[in-house]
């Protein structure tokens, strides 16, 4: 079964974060897990089973963003650097496969997902490209940013206040890709 493409047009959909839509994609997979393969009819049958029984779609979270893909030339490396440091922080592995890991608290909220590049080339960081992770408090971007650091990631600005309300820190994973652990507010 390829789970990668209907994981990531369900979370396009905003599907993930509904009870209907387990009980839409429970009963369509059984109904298709002898053949082993998911297509885009099914898909489309699921999306449309678990629209059907979603409540209103005021009632629907609309998050701007639902997740964040990040490319890595390594990743079972990655993966045992993140399980790491977001483990610290209620976050774990959503979904696992050969070529991608997503992680979050669950699904319907922020994820963030790394993968090798599916073209076949080299990840490289972008350049203006950054990750910001929101923390419950400034010791816990403290400790996220401290995390990082005694995994082998490279500080890009202690912890500190960044202007009025804003208090964060800098540093850039394994890959090179860059992230910021931050607290709004008071």
């Amino acid at each position: 079964m390829r789970d990668e493409p209907l994981l990531g047009a369900l979370i396009h959909a905003g599907l993930l974060h509904h009870a209907t839509f387990e009980a839409a994609l429970a009963y369509r997979f059984s109904l298709k897990l002898a053949s082993r393969e998911m297509s885009e009819q099914i898909l489309r049958e699921i999306a449309d089973d678990a629209f059907s029984r979603a409540p209103d779609s005021r009632t629907r979270r609309k998050d701007m963003v639902g997740y964040t893909t990040l490319g890595t030339n390594d990743l079972p490396r990655a993966s045992a650097f993140f399980d790491a440091l977001l483990g610290e922080f209620g976050a774990k592995q959503l979904m696992n496969s050969e070529r991608m890991v997503m992680y979050g608290k669950s699904f319907g909220n922020g994820i963030l997902a790394l993968c090798t590049p599916f073209d076949k080339q080299k990840a490289t960081p972008g350049n203006g490209v950054m990750v910001a992770l929101n923390m419950e408090t400034e010791e816990a971007v403290k400790k996220l940013h401290a995390k990082a650091l005694a995994l082998g990631a490279k500080d890009e600005g202690a912890p500190g206040q960044r202007g009025p309300g804003f208090y964060g820190a800098y540093f850039r994973d394994l890959d090179g890709n860059k992230f910021c652990g931050f607290k709004m507010g008071a």
